[in-house]
């Protein structure tokens, strides 16, 4: 009997520390067992600070998760670099190279490292300029040996007008010019004014009527000659 008491006590005991124990267990809802639907929108964890690049995520709006690795969000690329340490020192009027750093980011880029010296350019003509024609050649440098194509400008056009339309008594014409030696055009389309020697048609028509009344007046005069002073 007093085995059975005490397996009852123990019972008891065990049940009442479940009880407890389910009291502070949270409850998991329906939501809460089903897999997240993510919204992933790009977060910005570290913002971009002038030349310094930041760092954003793509976070889950609903749980927090991220995704994908990390994404570098650019700075303005304005840096303010220190001067250059040359690895290969410039000679004379050769470029060298180097790298510089910039004072702000720490960023290193390699760099190029111009001369002091400037070049001593010897010129060779391949072709001569001929008139208003140019020529062509090269200038190498006597000390680093660069070479670089070059056009030698040749003199003055010599121009010619050529007729493209004439002009007639009442519209203007058209020309424009021509070099004679290297066919070069200029002044395209260029107006001819209309001929105004014969006066034009409006002149035309006062002239006739100049002449019809210069017709009457002489064959009245005659008239009146002819008649002994009568006056018309």
């Amino acid at each position: 009997m007093i085995l059975m008491k005490k397996l009852k006590v123990v019972f008891s005991v065990l049940m009442a520390v479940l009880l407890l124990a389910a009291c502070f267990v949270p409850a998991v809802s329906a939501a809460d067992e089903e897999e997240c639907k993510h919204i992933f929108v790009f977060t910005v964890v570290t913002p971009a600070d002038g030349c310094k690049d930041g760092v954003g995520v793509y976070k889950c709006t609903r749980c927090g998760d991220t995704q994908g690795e990390p994404v570098i969000v650019a700075g303005n690329g304005n840096h303010d670099w220190a001067p250059a340490v040359a690895t290969n020192a410039p000679y004379a009027c050769a470029t060298g190279s180097g790298t510089h750093t910039c004072r702000y980011c720490g960023r290193t880029e390699t760099c190029t490292v111009y001369p002091t010296a400037a070049h001593d350019w010897q010129i060779t003509v391949t072709s001569a300029p001929d008139r208003c024609i140019s020529g062509t050649g090269y200038k190498t440098c006597a000390v680093c040996g660069e070479q670089t194509y070059i056009v030698i400008p040749g003199g003055e056009h010599t121009w010619e007008w050529v007729i493209d339309s004439p002009a007639t008594e009442y519209n203007p014409g058209t020309k424009h010019q021509v070099c004679t030696v290297c066919g070069a055009v200029q002044n395209m389309n260029t107006k001819i004014p209309a001929d105004k020697s014969s006066g034009g048609f409006a002149d035309a028509i006062l002239r006739w009527i100049d002449s019809i009344g210069s017709f009457f007046g002489n064959f009245f005069a005659q008239i009146r000659d002819l008649f002994g002073g009568i006056q018309f």
